[in-house]
Parts: C-alpha cells; structure tokens; sequence
C-alpha cells in the first residue's frame, strides 16, 4: 500500500487560491490529489503520470479532476492539452511509490526477487537489465558513483562485468547477491547501486531538470512549485534550482521534512524533504 508523505504540509504550502489551477505532475495512486481536491474550493485539478499500472488504479469522481498518461517532463504540453497556458500551482513527488517497490515484477526493489527492469513507463525500452548487462565496466562505474554515491562502485562494477561474463544477470536477487560480495558495507551498498541504476534507467536526474524548467514558466505571478524529494542528489538539485532562478524565490529557507509522528506510522517517509518556491512577478526578474 502506497501512503503519501506530508500531505498537510504540501496542502497547507501549495494552495493559495481555492479557486485556482493546479497539477499533481506524479499522480500515483492520487493519495496528494485527493488531498489537494479536499483543500480546494471551484479550483480544478490534473493529474499526470508516466505509469499506466499506477494511473488505472485512480478512481476520483470529482469533476474538478482529470488524469491524463504523461511524463512530467511534458508538463506544458498536458497543460495545453487540458487547455490551460498557467498554472497557480504544481506538486511533483520525486520518488518510487511503495506500490512499485514491493512489486516484486517491476524490478525495483532487493527485497524478494523479481526481472531486474526498474522502468516507471514499462513502454519504454532501455531496462535494468541493459544497463547491467549491455553498459562498459566504466560507465557501470560512474552510474553508481554519480547517481549512488557509492565509494566503492568500481569494485562492484568490476564484479558485475566478471559474472556476466559467464551468464547474463537477469533477476534482482542475482545483482543483490553481487553487490553484497562486493561491498563490505552491505545492505547500504545494495540501496546505493539500486537507486542508481534506477536513476539511470528513468533518466531522472535530466527529466528532474528539464520539469523544473517547464514548471517555472507554466506557473503564473505567485503560483507555487513544490517538490518532495527521497535522496540527497535530488534535494541538492531542487535546493540549487530554487535558488538560482531568476523567476522563483524559496517560500522557506529549509526544507519540511515529516514528523516524528508522521515517520513512525510510516517509515518509508523518513528521507522526504519539501521545497517550495513562488514564481516571481515579472518586474522582479
């Protein structure tokens, strides 16, 4: 079961008319959406995704809302499409649902064993599996390194290259048995090289980028962008953006991050931070 992290928190930080235009850019299972809907008055609401399984289990009957498959990278164009050019707000959950996790057949996790796919859009074509069994040892090095920040990525890297070399790698269980005879820091290791090869095969440290981008200028004067993010390499991203825009000033100097209430029911929301921003008027750019 997916349960999404600080929804009173994105509600009381997002909405800032209740007659206003918003977009959920990571739908889900519509746990944040439906909190949105809640705190909104005769606003209206979409909803995208990329993962078709994730959308067909949304069932809002609200006519405030509409769900649409797209990529948030593609942001503007289902705002067109929905037939809005601004928007006063945009809500992205930069992270695996738990849904997906525990769905030993997308491959995402260690836990259990499963294909090692790790695709969010299963339409797409470049899988886990490529990357494990297709990539150089070098750039198997720096995709764990980089999107991992595992010390000792060249080791495993090294490794991963000798067993395929007799047999391809094809199961989650197979890389996790990899990388724990690779690394004496264990489980820590699995996550790193998991996350990373993830990261690698959504390409979602460039589609991070290029949606912060097309959200800025989809916002209109005062609208909000707020982003929960689960690793550090995406919160440095997020930080950095917000800072550095001409068009977007930080509403809060620090990031939320939940509860103690909120981790103890749910563990999974430990790592969330929550930034937010509002976009600028013009004469401040």
């Amino acid at each position: 079961m997916h349960i999404p992290v600080l929804l009173k928190e994105v509600t009381d930080n997002l909405i800032h008319k209740d007659d206003g235009i918003y977009i959920d850019a990571t739908l889900g299972f519509g746990g944040h959406s439906k909190a949105i809907l809640s705190s909104l008055g005769r606003g209206k609401l979409l909803g995208i995704d990329r993962d078709i399984e994730a959308l067909s289990q949304v069932h809002i009957d609200d006519n405030r809302f509409e769900k649409m498959k797209a990529n948030f990278t593609s942001i503007d164009v289902a705002a067109h499409i929905w037939g809005v050019e601004k928007v006063d707000g945009i809500l992205a959950d930069i992270g695996v649902s738990s849904y997906q996790i525990d769905s030993n057949d997308r491959g995402f996790s260690y836990i259990g064993d499963g294909p090692l796919d790790m695709r969010m859009d299963k339409s797409m074509d470049k899988s886990a599996l490529d990357v494990v069994n297709s990539y150089s040892e070098e750039d198997i090095a720096n995709v764990i390194y980089n999107f991992g920040e595992e010390r000792r990525s060249r080791r495993i890297a090294k490794l991963i290259v000798k067993r395929r070399s007799s047999s391809v790698i094809r199961t989650t269980s197979e890389l996790f048995g990899i990388v724990m005879s690779a690394s004496s820091s264990g489980l820590s290791s699995v996550k790193r090289v998991f996350q990373a090869i993830r990261i690698e095969v959504n390409n979602e440290i460039d589609n991070l980028k290029i949606m912060l981008d097309k959200a800025s200028n989809l916002l209109s004067t005062g609208g909000r962008i707020s982003i929960i993010t689960f690793h550090s390499l995406e919160d440095r991203i997020v930080k950095s953006y917000f800072r550095e825009s001409k068009f977007l000033e930080p509403l809060f100097k620090k990031a939320i991050v939940p509860s103690g209430e909120e981790v103890e029911q749910n563990s999974r929301s430990k790592p969330a931070k929550l930034r937010v921003a509002y976009k600028l008027p013009v004469n401040q750019y």
